[in-house]
């Protein structure tokens, strides 16, 4: 028959045993003296249960058929089952963790005298174990008890099994005497499943100075921040440009970081990039923020113009963010008196501190199909565009499936003006890549945005955006005037 404990038993009774404890103890507890052998790593017994300290940091686990008091979490006490019929009364297990401690061992050796305690030290799953064991006695009662206990970081934790029984002596019809390796053998287990818990290393975070101001692109969900006497310039859902002072009277020209957003497979880059010889561009990995960037640079001179850039790109769920650098400097053998030449370490600096700010922000929550209005669910993965046309600049990327609200179309109705759902972002998208479903009869028309492309004319200081486009224009690209 088998019993578990349900009692708390009281502090140790009587005078101290000061005899040695009898050999037979360390059957199943190491005892003073042993030679035990380094056990292997800790398995968890299957179906035990574990106890976590949080508080001191350390795990133990126990048989599932245990009871588990925990008063603090200084002392929990683990109540284990024994067999019945013998003169074994109750057996429990006390879970200590204490600090400051001017030496660490089992709260039950206080109040021993010198030597009347047998020690010995043991390394059990690699940590080193300071044994103590010993005997009470009392009014007929007896208590063997063997402490186990180690120590990190200042503190201590003991691990103490102890038997209670009586002297089968105070007994009429002396009973059975417990089978004292069969009950003990529960105690080392327990040990072997004690491990401290791996200290938690904190996520590395965006860190953004004082003062900085931030950006956020909600068409795909990140924030970057920059310096507050920055600009930003050229903004549209998937780019803008963050002009950045630079020290006077050098040959540097300009700076800027260009902050891109898309989600158009296959390759996560720098759009500048495009159309270099891979080989011709440095490429590798980086950490910044606890995200893993791909780092791509390169430079390009042109008319006594270097151009040097730094392109930092990562990825979450389909989508690439990329926040790259540029210094744009000039020949000095262009100067009648040349500048001087600037400190590209003290003025590249800005980019990494730049990158650190960014963050992933939730993902827009997709707006649902069975929202009121009509709307377009794409056949295909297709781009939605800035206008009713595949000449306008391509605003983001749909996928097949994608379902979106319906705000406008063109005037023969071919093309649909959608809201990207989770944004407020619009742009059109053909209307032979959709299915729609709703009354599309109250749908508004909408006047696509007129095709303009960037001109610099004769008495321009800077390209401006015009249409028709002249002669003469900037190829490539599409403007709003």
């Amino acid at each position: 028959m088998i019993r578990l404990t349900s009692k708390m038993p009281a502090l140790r009774l009587g005078l101290v045993a000061t005899a040695a404890v009898l050999a037979s103890l360390a059957c199943g507890l190491p005892g003073p003296g042993d030679a035990t052998p380094t056990p292997p790593a800790p398995e968890i017994p299957a179906g035990w249960i574990c106890h976590t300290n949080e508080t001191y940091g350390f795990e133990v686990c126990y048989p599932p058929d245990s009871t588990f008091t925990t008063e603090s979490a200084e002392h929990s006490r683990i109540g284990l089952v024994f067999v019945e019929g013998t003169n074994l009364m109750e057996k429990w297990m006390d879970v200590d963790a204490r600090e400051g401690l001017a030496e660490c061992a089992s709260p039950q050796a206080e109040g021993y005298s010198a030597g009347s305690v047998d020690e010995s030290t043991q390394t059990i799953n690699g940590m080193e174990f300071r044994i103590q064991s010993a005997e009470d006695a009392g009014a007929g009662n007896r208590w063997k008890w063997t402490g186990y206990s180690t120590e990190k970081d200042g503190v201590c934790a003991s691990l103490t099994g102890v038997l209670h029984y009586g002297n089968p002596m105070m007994y009429s019809t002396p009973p059975p005497e417990f089978d004292l390796a069969a009950e003990s053998a529960v105690f080392a287990q327990i040990v072997a499943t004690f491990h401290w818990l791996e200290e938690e290393t904190p996520e590395p975070e965006a860190t953004v100075p004082p003062e900085w101001v931030c950006f956020q692109n909600a068409l795909y969900a990140f924030e970057v921040c920059y310096p507050a006497d920055a600009t930003l310039s050229g903004e549209t859902a998937d780019h803008v440009r963050i002009n950045l002072t630079i020290a006077p009277d050098t040959n540097l020209h300009e700076k800027w970081m260009d902050v891109d957003g898309r989600n158009i497979p296959p390759d996560c880059g720098s759009p500048q990039a495009a159309g270099y010889d891979p080989a011709g561009i440095d490429t590798s990995l980086g950490s910044f923020a606890g995200l893993e960037f791909r780092i791509q640079s390169a430079s390009e001179g042109a008319a006594g113009s270097l151009y040097s850039w730094t392109g930092y790109s990562t990825e979450r769920d389909g989508v690439c963010a990329s926040l790259t650098g540029v210094l744009h400097s000039h020949n000095p053998g262009l100067y009648l008196t040349p500048p001087a030449e600037f400190d590209e370490a003290g003025e590249s600096a800005v980019f990494e501190q730049i990158v650190n700010t960014f963050r992933w922000l939730d993902a827009a929550t997709p707006t649902p199909s069975s929202e009121k209005g009509p709307t377009a669910t794409l056949t295909a993965n297709t781009n939605c565009r800035r206008g009713a046309s595949t000449d306008h600049e391509i605003v983001t990327f749909l996928r097949d499936g994608q379902t979106a609200p319906i705000v406008g179309r063109n005037a023969d109705g071919t093309w649909w003006l959608v809201q990207v759902p989770g944004t407020a972002v619009r742009c059109w998208v053909w209307g032979q890549l959709t299915e729609t479903r709703g009354d599309l009869n109250g749908v508004p028309f909408v006047e696509s945005p007129i095709l303009g492309c960037w001109y610099q004319g004769p008495n321009d200081k800077r390209p401006k955006c015009v249409a028709p486009c002249p002669e003469g224009a900037k190829p490539g690209g599409v403007c709003e005037p």
